[in-house]
Formats: C-alpha cells, sequence, structure tokens
C-alpha cells in the first residue's frame, strides 16, 4: 500500500507500508551442514529465527525523473530514493532500517538518429 504526490513536474515524493512474511525456509543443502549456510549463520547472528520471520515497516519515497520518455528513453536522469523503517509494532521480528538509491544518467549520442544513446548508473542497499 502506498500514497504519492507530485511536487513538481519531475519529482515524486511517496509513503506506504511493507508487509513481508518469509516461512518454510528450507535451508537443507547436500554437501555442507545447515549450520555453514549463509541464511542460517546470518539468521543466528542477527537474532532471527532460522525457519521463518517477518519484516514490516514503513516505506518513504523520494524520485526525481527528467527521462524523456520512462519507457526507452535517450536523454535524461532517474535518482530514486527509498527508506524502509521495519519496527516490531508492526510486527517485524527485529527493528531495522534500509536504505535504498538508483541513478541512471542518459545521452543521447545522435542528434539525428536518437536511438543511439549511453546509459550509465548505480544501484544499491544500505542496511
Amino acid at each position: 500500500m502506498s500514497v504519492s504526490t507530485v511536487n513538481w513536474p519531475t519529482i515524486y515524493v511517496g509513503a506506504g507500508l511493507s508487509f513481508n512474511y518469509y516461512s518454510h525456509i528450507d535451508d537443507d543443502r547436500k554437501d555442507i551442514p545447515i549450520s555453514k549456510t549463509h541464511n542460517y549463520r546470518y539468521s543466528i547472528h542477527n537474532g532471527f529465527p532460522v525457519n521463518s520471520y517477518q519484516v514490516n515497516g514503513l516505506l518513504f519515497n523520494f524520485q526525481f525523473n527528467n527521462r524523456d520518455q520512462p519507457n526507452r528513453p535517450f536523454r535524461g536522469i532517474y535518482a530514486d530514493i527509498v527508506l524502509r523503517s521495519n519496527q516490531t509494532w508492526l510486527g517485524s521480528n527485529r527493528n531495522a532500517m534500509q536504505v535504498k538509491f538508483k541513478f541512471r544518467k542518459y545521452w543521447s549520442l545522435s542528434s539525428t538518429h536518437p536511438n543511439m544513446f549511453l546509459r550509465c548508473g548505480t544501484g544499491q542497499t544500505i542496511c
């Protein structure tokens, strides 16, 4: 569930809720014992149950988009930042903060053939 509002033609701001329930996590590996798997070590180290958990949180989103068109852009910038705050009062097993960002820049390389373009970008999740 989310709500978004448009402040300017290229800037979008939104907020929402996210509910994720992961269950029946099968961590059985044929070659190694379960205690050696990444999921098991991460869950034990961070206090999560090994077989199922919930991560429910509030989402806050900021997006800048001045691309000439969203589906097949030839020029412009796309930037997206999402802040997620998982909270125990929403049912999460643990409180957690997460920041995700994406950035893409498009350059048209030819005025006569606009479909010749260069795209550079990145996307990261910071926990």
